[in-house]
């Protein structure tokens, strides 16, 4: 029994959209006790909002993204378009290092440009935060 909610986690993600029935066979469980916790896990799953019922017994996995330091803090350089490093590193929580990595990375990519006083938002491809392309 240990471990059945990493357990269910995957096999789900595996389907995508998925029944209980579903998730029982595919861990290959039989014991009431067993077939009760996958219950208990899918029911933690939509409360944690990672899954939805999609209709009557048939659920959706859908993890939230987890974000980081870099994707806040591209969330406040397009939401101020004009800042400092400080204001970013006192609004994200992030260490001046992290804050210095992160802006100089954007400025490579071409979407931040330093006036000498403070930081512009010069291109804005969207919500999702730019990463560099691997050759």
């Amino acid at each position: 029994m240990k471990g059945i909610a990493k357990r269910v986690r995957a096999a789900a993600a595996c389907r995508g959209a998925f029944t209980k029935a579903q998730i029982v066979n595919d861990l290959g469980l039989s014991s009431y006790r067993e077939v009760d916790a996958v219950r208990c896990v899918i029911k933690d799953l939509i409360k944690l909002r990672d899954a939805r019922e999609k209709e009557k017994g048939v659920y959706v996995y859908t993890p939230k993204r987890s974000r980081n330091f870099g994707d806040v803090i591209w969330h406040l350089v397009r939401s101020h378009r004009r800042f400092t490093r400080i204001q970013i590193e006192r609004l994200s929580g992030a260490s001046a290092y992290t804050v210095n990595r992160y802006l100089a990375a954007f400025q490579g990519l071409g979407f931040i440009r330093w006036t000498g006083r403070e930081w512009v938002l010069v291109q804005d491809p969207g919500p999702e935060r730019p990463r560099r392309r691997k050759p």
